[in-house]
């Protein structure tokens, strides 16, 4: 297995490819998303994933990062504001791929 490098741009090259890919509402992939937001960004604050916080989901984008096993590694959900503006909400990425990330980045990684 190689060894991931990190990239001026942001990017990190491992050996695993990643996929990011939109993901229709009320799916399996959509459902394995809402597990994954709430495990991520609900739990650890003690908080649960109520109905205002799903409400219009159905009008907005939702963005994941998928694994080869099609797990979710990361999410976003993208609200239009206007044609021209979306606003960003519930953005998660897994724990343990952001300290793979700091490690690389602080050169624990090589």
């Amino acid at each position: 297995m190689g060894n991931p490098q990190a990239h001026g741009s942001g990017h990190i090259d491992t050996d695993s490819a990643m996929t990011i890919k939109e993901i229709p509402f009320a799916s399996v992939q959509y459902d394995a998303m809402r597990r994954f937001r709430k495990e991520t960004l609900r739990l650890p604050l003690g908080l649960r994933l109520g109905q205002e916080d799903e409400k219009d989901e159905d009008r907005q984008s939702h963005i994941a990062a998928l694994e080869k096993d099609s797990s979710v590694v990361g999410s976003v959900l993208l609200k239009p504001l206007s044609q021209a503006r979306v606003k960003l909400r519930q953005m998660a990425v897994s724990p343990p791929l952001t300290a793979k990330r700091h490690r690389i980045r602080s050169g624990a990684v090589r």
